[in-house]
This record gives structure tokens, sequence and C-alpha cells, in this order.
């Protein structure tokens, strides 16, 4: 597994081994958290997405077992443009 490394600056990425890695080479998104703050780093071949992932006015994100491919842990993101309440 390959170990991507960040250098922080509270909430912001002020250096990443991301771009250079077999995750970025792929298309694979990348979210790290940091200081309270999440942040989604997208690679250049997506980053087309961009302009849909802007109108989202929230993003839930929830965490549990992903069965389909036999992982302990797994993130999911919910891009929402309407509130909802709970």
């Amino acid at each position: 597994m390959e170990h991507i490394v960040f250098k922080n600056d509270g909430p912001h990425i002020v250096g990443t081994s991301y771009w250079t890695s077999t995750y970025a080479a792929t298309g694979k998104l990348f979210l790290s958290w940091n200081a309270g703050a999440a942040r989604l780093l997208v690679p250049q071949s997506c980053e087309s997405w961009l302009t849909e992932m802007r109108t989202a006015q929230y993003v839930i994100v929830s965490v549990g077992y992903w069965y389909e491919a036999n992982k302990k842990d797994a993130f999911e993101k919910i891009p929402c443009r309407e509130k909802w309440a709970l």
C-alpha cells in the first residue's frame, strides 16, 4: 500500500505526495482530514467533475464496512443540493 504524505498549515495543505502517487495517476480521489477540515483531492483526470461538485451545498460523509469490497473501513460521500431535516 502506498503512503500519502501531507504537510499541513492547520486545515490547509501546503504540500503532499498525492499528486505524484499512483492514486492520482489512476483517477482516485483522496479525502484527507486535518484540523477539523476535510480536504478532497481531485486528480487532473477528474477535474471535469468539479463544476457539478461546486453546486452542492452540503456533503454527508458516512463511515462503515464496505461489504462489496470486503473492506473493514470505507467512506461514502453524498453531495446534497438541498437542506435535509433530520
